[in-house]
């Protein structure tokens, strides 16, 4: 994965891509393109970064411009990026019920719908990342 951004940067120079107008590829464009699961196989991305070069209209590939022309739709990495902001809209709602609920845990979990076990094990595995 740490060989993307280099892989791209040599597709980019290669002759079917020189004559494009595309001038690089934006940050969010290569960590999208870092966090597929491409299975070891170069050629399939540089499948999808000569598509892109000939599909783009601005200088620079966005992440938006990689959507549609990664194997599967995207659907893996956009689920991933779906997750990343749930646990995250998860997280702020959790706490703002338990603000509501001034701290019951029992009353917060039933209001969310699981055990109390499982608002024990979310908060925990928050304070484990931190």
């Amino acid at each position: 994965m740490e060989d993307i951004p280099d892989l791209i940067k040599s597709f980019l120079k290669k002759p079917s891509a020189a004559h494009s107008k595309i001038t690089g590829i934006s940050e969010a464009a290569i960590k999208l393109l870092q966090r597929y699961p491409w299975q070891g196989n170069i050629r399939e991305l540089e499948n999808v970064i000569e598509r892109v070069t000939l599909l783009t209209k601005g200088p620079l590939i966005e992440e938006s411009d990689l959507w549609q022309e990664l194997p599967d739709g995207g659907t893996l990495s956009k689920r991933e990026l779906s997750n990343d902001r749930l646990e995250v809209m998860e997280k702020q709602k959790i706490e703002q019920i338990l603000l509501e609920e001034k701290f019951n845990y029992t009353q917060t979990a039933r209001r969310l719908g699981f055990s109390r076990t499982t608002l024990w094990r979310k908060i925990r595995d928050w304070e484990n990342v931190q």
